[in-house]
């Protein structure tokens, strides 16, 4: 088995070789790729090199195979110099004309319903179904719209006015999705309301979760949790990488580095896009995209020690402060908690939502509750402690709790720690006993099941 010392060589010398490739010969080779070739350079930090492909593929009259334009110039225009953003916004007019077009494609009749004008040319050709919307669809639409109004100058152009109408009806459509707090999913569309509603797993019905007028903390969430259960698979090249990078890249989530990490561990390797495999410039794309999440995870994981000890100070002092009843009082110009109560839960979701962790997880200990531990089992699963959730989620199975989530988190925390046989007995075990009583985790344990049994099945 090779070292992490030669698992890093070889993923730099790849990385290199990638790098060279899709600066010199890619242009050629990306065709309607090109996209994703700017967010290969952005997750790799060179956002100069992310504005000359846009740059020379607009000016080339070459069309994008997807509504990701403005997004990705928009993404560009924040993560570049003054040279990127002027490079960028001297597109301008090129990237109105790119936007008009994706909706007389996807959206002729502007009813803020789109659909994708064929299988091929969808995200996820099996779930494609004529004169139906697309969530996948609607969701970069959203974006395209917001994005483009970045690039309006003086009076509204037919663009402008065109995004303004489409976003509205767009907007309505993703807004009436029911969240499900319990999955961090959004929740499918049916049943009444009211009723519990399973979460929507498919990879189509994950990518609401990408629309940057959702709260950042709610697509933090939900991007995290989306790429877990992307790891069952069932997702096609086109539609991983661009879920990745778009949940990633406006708000450099570290919950989501993480998860784009453990995904990325072997460079290079994309689902398949049927027989003929994953087209090269999308593959030196990835190749690209894995080696600057590899760069940012491990800066941020020497950040994270250096400020260790910051980072305890302010925990305990925080969860001194929430135990007090005062937590609530200095939060956003001191509201008070509701009835003064759960004042310490409020506290660690803040700092969950700070990306404050091991704070939280301070917190919810202190809590002394069922309830609390689970909570903080999540904390340290956020943070990389894999061993340390297991021993917590043991410990709630040993004292009686019976919750299906408690037994699918202890699956997925010795998944984490590499114990894949262990893990997909858990799962198959949660599988049998739930499939009465909690169908929706019963499915969910199940498919990750079948997906370890048949990595094991494949390992040499």
């Amino acid at each position: 088995m090779a070292s992490a010392f030669q698992k890093d060589v070889r993923r730099r010398v790849l990385a290199a070789s990638a790098r060279q490739w899709l600066a010199v010969e890619g242009a050629a080779e990306t065709g309607a790729d090109w996209p994703f070739a700017c967010l290969a350079w952005l997750a790799a930090g060179d956002a100069g090199e992310a504005a000359r492909v846009m740059e020379t593929a607009l000016r080339g009259g070459t069309a994008a195979g997807l509504p990701l334009v403005c997004q990705t110039a928009r993404l560009v225009a924040e993560a570049g110099d003054a040279a990127a953003r002027a490079r960028v916004e001297a597109l301008a007019p090129s990237l109105r004309d790119a936007f008009e077009a994706e909706i007389r494609r996807c959206d002729p009749g502007e009813t803020g319903i789109p659909a994708w004008p064929s299988a091929a040319e969808s995200l996820f050709p099996s779930e494609w179904t004529p004169d139906s919307g697309a969530l996948d669809l609607a969701a970069l639409l959203l974006n395209e719209c917001e994005a483009v109004a970045a690039f309006e100058t003086g009076s509204p152009s037919s663009a402008g006015i065109l995004a303004e109408t489409e976003r509205g009806a767009l907007s309505d459509w993703l807004s009436e999705r029911r969240w499900n707090e319990e999955f961090l999913l959004f929740a499918k569309d049916d049943g009444e309301e009211g009723e519990d509603v399973a979460p929507d797993e498919s990879p189509a019905g994950m990518y609401p979760l990408l629309w940057r007028g959702l709260p950042a903390a709610l697509r933090e969430s939900g991007g995290e949790r989306a790429m877990e259960v992307a790891e069952a698979g069932g997702w096609t090249a086109r539609g991983w990488f661009c879920f990745a990078m778009l949940a990633w890249l406006p708000d450099g989530c570290e919950g989501i580095c993480r998860a784009l990490a453990r995904r990325m561990a072997v460079p290079g390797r994309l689902p398949e896009d049927g027989a003929e495999g994953v087209p090269p410039a999308l593959q030196a794309a990835w190749v690209v995209a894995c080696d600057g999440v590899a760069e940012r995870t491990a800066a941020a994981a020497a950040a994270s020690r250096r400020k260790t000890l910051v980072r305890g100070g302010a925990a305990a002092l925080a969860a001194v402060l929430a135990f007090a009843g005062l937590a609530a009082a200095g939060m956003r110009g001191g509201a008070a908690a509701e009835g003064g109560a759960a004042t310490p839960e409020r506290a660690a979701r803040r700092l969950c939502r700070d990306g404050d962790h091991a704070g939280a997880a301070l917190v919810y200990a202190g809590m002394g509750t069922p309830g609390g531990e689970f909570r903080r089992a999540g904390e340290l699963l956020h943070m990389g402690d894999a061993a340390g959730a297991e021993r917590l989620y043991r410990g709630l199975l040993a004292a009686g709790e019976k919750s299906p989530s408690v037994r699918l988190n202890l699956a997925l925390a010795c998944q984490r720690q590499g114990r894949l046989d262990e893990a997909a007995r858990l799962y198959r075990k949660l599988a049998e006993d739930a499939a009465e009583t909690h169908p929706d985790a019963a499915r969910r344990a199940e498919r990750a099941a079948d997906l370890l049994e048949a990595t094991l099945g494949l390992a040499p």
